[in-house]
């Protein structure tokens, strides 16, 4: 079937997610892409590159000044063309490096702060720095951008084996814990005897949660145990409100995953006039994880401009699907599930054989086998990978594993730095 010029700029534009693109987010300096595509010697291959020099915010009012002057059928040679936002992606370089990012985000460059880890770690010997800890199932939402929407609800931590494995962990040198998903966390109903128990053996103490009913759900003497509170803003689009922690001295941020049908950019600014009237620190913008590699490479593309757009403290993290070729990162930063088995990391649920949950066949061990991994009990005389990770199709932390696996292996030339 014929496709008109206009039918393959239209088709473009749908690919791209470019339709809502306004001026604003086209500054002068920006570097980007034209995606538009066409037959005729006004339009473009789709894949040209070049500098903003001139936005005046009319139609075909962003001149871009062309890397390579462009050359059109008729033999014309021009350096600079019009467009208008939607013909435009912007082209980031993904190597700068973003505070906000690698401060308030889980990431491998953290590990350059720990050199005692790296030591054990270069010498086989991995010691966990940070316990992730799923307490329970159970949960008073259901978002539609859920990974582990096909869990069965049935698993909650026995508090006793709760205390247990958390002491075994303690003596195996953990530092922090990361009170997490799985459900919501402040439904288990011995949250704060676990909280009170956490914060009396002197470890660090981060919470993730919905933040439904959170000044009631958590003892106020206990409250300011927690270093930092992240709470999921998308609780904003299913109760057209955020309860907010009264009186918390830590770090509090915001998390909203951009959710296709049900996200706006006028929400995500309503949500930023929120955080900035409660002394939010930040606003990690995240892409739905439940799509596929070409639709999250599209993501990544295009929201970073609307975190732009909307302003700080709203920041984006970009979330990568890729197969690494060993699996580390659950050495350093286990995921204790309240079915009270350990999993390798928290990104197993997205493999395409997980079935959006913590599918069994991810278990690396119970709780009670733990020193078998890390203890006097292991009897690995070499560190290997976790899991076979030719099924990790959408391991969200293959840069960590890269990094622990290089930082494994004797490099050629690595004084050489």
């Amino acid at each position: 079937m014929f496709k008109s010029v206009g039918d393959l700029i239209e088709e473009q534009k749908t690919i791209h997610s470019t339709k809502n693109y306004t001026y604003d987010m086209f500054p002068v300096g920006t570097r980007v892409q034209v995606i538009t595509k066409g037959q005729d010697m006004y339009f473009f291959a789709g894949t040209e590159t070049g500098v903003i020099i001139k936005n005046t915010t009319k139609y075909l009012g962003i001149i871009v000044q062309f890397d390579e002057p462009r050359k059109f059928k008729d033999g014309h040679v021009q350096t600079t063309f019009g467009f208008l936002p939607s013909d435009l992606i912007v082209l980031k370089d993904t190597n700068i490096p973003n505070k906000k990012l690698h401060t308030y985000s889980s990431n491998g460059r953290k590990l350059l702060r720990h050199g005692n880890l790296l030591a054990f770690w270069n010498a086989g010997m991995p010691t966990p720095q940070s316990l992730q800890v799923a307490l329970t199932e159970k949960c008073n939402l259901s978002c539609k951008f859920c990974s582990v929407v096909n869990r069965e609800k049935k698993y909650e931590f026995d508090y006793n084996n709760l205390i247990e494995a958390t002491k075994r962990f303690i003596i195996l040198g953990i530092k922090t814990i990361e009170i997490t998903g799985g459900g919501e966390s402040l439904l288990y109903p011995n949250f704060n005897q676990y909280l009170d128990f956490i914060s009396k053996n002197n470890l660090k103490i981060g919470l993730i949660t919905n933040g439904i009913g959170i000044n009631e759900r958590i003892d106020k003497k206990l409250l300011n145990k927690l270093a930092w509170i992240r709470i999921s803003a998308n609780v904003f689009d299913y109760k057209n409100k955020i309860d907010i922690p009264e009186n918390y001295t830590g770090t509090l941020g915001f998390s909203y995953c951009w959710t296709d049908g049900i996200s706006t950019i006028d929400r995500l600014k309503e949500i930023r006039e929120i955080a900035l009237t409660n002394n939010v620190k930040y606003i990690r913008l995240v892409p739905n994880c439940l799509g596929n590699k070409k639709e999250q490479e599209e993501k990544n593309i295009f929201l970073p401009l609307i975190a732009t757009q909307v302003g700080e403290p709203v920041f984006y993290q970009p979330k990568i699907f890729d197969t690494p070729t060993n699996c580390y990162w659950g050495y350093i930063k286990p995921f204790l599930y309240c079915d009270e088995h350990v999993y390798p990391c928290s990104s197993t649920v997205l493999n395409t054989d997980a079935n959006k949950q913590f599918n069994t066949s991810y278990r690396w061990c119970h709780w009670k086998d733990i020193e078998k991994v890390w203890g006097v009990e292991c009897e690995q005389v070499e560190i290997k990978s976790i899991i076979d990770t030719s099924k990790c199709d959408h391991c969200v932390f293959t840069g960590q594993n890269n990094d622990l696996d290089y930082a494994l292996h004797e490099q050629e030339q690595e004084d050489f730095v």
